[in-house]
């Protein structure tokens, strides 16, 4: 691999600061948290175009412009979930959310 091109794609959150991306071929792209507007798209376009706005607009603010959980919230509420009370989300449902992207510990996520 020594003269092959290579594209690595690490994502990681910002308190993160590694060493390697200090070096001068690594380019650091820093994504910001989508808008309203952005989640209201992402969640039509994720299947829930039949969804009433009030409900499209409750998974917009519960994300709060976090693309994974606009997706999710979006499955659970299709699938009949509850995933959108006033309190926080049942800690089942974030366990499901966490186990989906890769098993991070709950720590990890506080």
């Amino acid at each position: 691999m020594g003269d092959m091109a290579m594209l690595l794609l690490i994502t990681h959150r910002l308190d993160f600061q590694p060493d390697w991306a200090r070096h001068p071929h690594v380019t650091v792209l820093t994504l910001n948290r989508l808008s309203r507007a952005q989640s209201v798209a992402m969640v039509r376009a994720a299947g829930g175009a039949s969804l009433p706005d009030e409900v499209v607009a409750r998974i917009g603010r519960r994300a709060d412009g976090v693309p994974l959980f606009v997706e999710e919230l979006t499955r659970s509420v299709l699938d009949g979930g509850t995933a959108l009370g006033e309190g926080e989300i049942p800690v089942a449902e974030l366990a499901r959310l966490i186990h989906d992207v890769g098993g991070f510990g709950l720590a990890d996520v506080a």
